[in-house]
């Protein structure tokens, strides 16, 4: 989880870099690596090792641990791993999934910090792929829960966290992410000329090459070019 002192000495060093003597040294070159340098270093901070979300998700599908367990908010980065003995994840089994959803929204409505465990969701939700499910209704159903859960709480989040990260303002510019059509207006922007700025947040809120969201901006992309053809 992000340590308070491991900020303030990153912060210290940066400000070291920049000062000459008393004085300080301010340039757009300086200034820019000091934020760069910032954010490449707590890009995942609050992120748990992977091991651990998994040995989470794997006593909370063998329900070793209730949703509402603390250790549990670790499970948002990992609803996709299966547990071997089970061959099933948090994301395939509707039940679990339902349960989790329902007491992070709890913890959110109660004003509990929320941040990590909401971007942990967010990524996995970013993170799922199509092809690699048996079942593409479950797959959907799925990704919908989620999708309901990130856009309904996402101003109780931002409201009970003490900081703001980067993909914290890129969701906040971005909102249409979490909508039922995500990727309408980026088709747009991708036939304005503006695919620097899809790559851009995508990067800020750290899109994998092998998510949904591709393929669906792809089918975006087609659909805008056929309601041009019929205008």
């Amino acid at each position: 989880m992000l340590k308070i002192t491991e900020l303030q000495n990153a912060l210290l060093s940066i400000s070291r870099n920049l000062s000459d003597g008393n004085q300080l040294v301010w340039s757009f070159a300086k200034t820019r690596k000091a934020y760069d340098d910032v954010k490449e270093k707590f890009k995942d901070a609050g992120k748990p090792k992977d091991s651990v979300a998994f040995e989470a998700a794997r006593n909370y599908v063998l329900g070793e641990i209730a949703a509402q367990d603390p250790i549990a908010d670790l499970v948002a980065f990992a609803i996709h791993k299966k547990i071997d003995s089970l061959n099933q994840s948090v994301f395939n089994n509707p039940e679990k999934l339902d349960e989790l959803l329902a007491a992070y929204k709890a913890k959110c409505e109660r004003g509990v910090d929320m941040a990590i465990t909401w971007n942990g969701l967010m990524r996995s939700y970013f993170e799922a792929n199509p092809v690699n499910t048996s079942n593409r209704y479950i797959f959907e159903q799925s990704q919908e829960k989620i999708r309901r859960f990130l856009n309904d709480t996402w101003d109780q989040v931002k409201k009970s966290t003490e900081f703001k990260l980067t993909w914290m303002s890129s969701i906040d510019e971005n909102l249409d992410l979490l909508s039922s059509e995500p990727c309408n207006k980026y088709a747009r922007y991708w036939f304005e000329g503006n695919d620097r700025l899809i790559l851009k947040v995508s990067s800020e809120i750290q899109i994998p090459s092998a998510s949904w969201f591709w393929e669906k901006l792809f089918i975006s992309c087609v659909q805008h070019v056929v309601n041009l053809e019929d205008q």
